[in-house]
């Protein structure tokens, strides 16, 4: 697909999965989600019958073993509907990651039922470049929509790993037929031998729910790849 000449931009305020899918580069993805920011709960989320940061956050909170003092970072967080979800589950603290200024504008408004913030801190940060955070400084982290077509390959992991502590608590959402184009299973496997984390628990997830949604990707399905980083 042509993205340049799919994007003149102001031609269409419409915006949808095809063409997230279809982002080539970092700037793209800035470019679509500077645009997508103000639409994107009501007019995919809501609409489309999202429910798969829920799956991603159950699956951290039914395996995690943190203190409730321990921070968990939201990587690719967006509008901030994971870390809501984080929030009402957990008692952790929430940090959240985002290539695009303004999602991350939108998530700094979520305020959980006390009026407070959802997120501690809040980045603006590509995962594809060198990020400085710290090592070991979170005790989990969880990662939705970020790791599919268009937007971050496998490559990415091995810093995200370095910045939970050993033995805390990593849940990536991977888009399923994404994972296996992108080959992440060969990329976790030279980790496990490496010694760096722990062999993934892959759980099968829906992205959409089917009891609501009527639309191409009803049926699209994810990884969530569980796992801990090793000393």
């Amino acid at each position: 697909m042509d993205f340049t000449a799919q994007y003149r931009w102001g031609m269409s305020d419409e915006i949808g999965l095809d063409d997230a899918y279809s982002l080539k580069s970092a700037s793209d993805v800035k470019r679509l989600y500077s645009r997508w920011a103000d639409t994107f709960e009501e007019g995919f989320i809501v609409e489309h019958g999202y429910v798969y940061h829920r799956h991603v956050v159950e699956e951290f909170v039914r395996r995690a073993d943190l203190g409730p003092a321990e921070a968990v970072l939201d990587v690719g967080c967006g509008t901030g509907v994971g870390g809501v979800e984080l929030r009402r589950r957990g008692p952790w603290p929430v940090d959240g990651l985002d290539l695009s200024p303004e999602m991350l504008a939108k998530a700094a408004d979520k305020l959980d039922g006390r009026g407070e913030p959802i997120y501690r801190h809040l980045f603006e940060a590509n995962v594809l470049e060198p990020l400085v955070l710290g090592e070991g400084r979170y005790g989990g982290m969880v990662s939705i929509g970020t790791f599919t077509h268009g937007h971050v390959g496998p490559d990415a992991i091995d810093q995200l790993v370095s910045l939970v502590r050993p033995g805390g608590l990593l849940s990536l959402g991977i888009n399923e037929a994404f994972y296996a184009r992108a080959d992440f299973g060969t990329h976790f496997d030279r980790m496990v031998t490496a010694g760096f984390i722990t062999e993934p628990d892959l759980v099968q997830v829906s992205v959409y729910d089917p009891a609501v949604a009527d639309h191409d990707h009803v049926d699209d399905t994810a990884l969530v790849a569980l796992f801990s980083p090793l000393e």
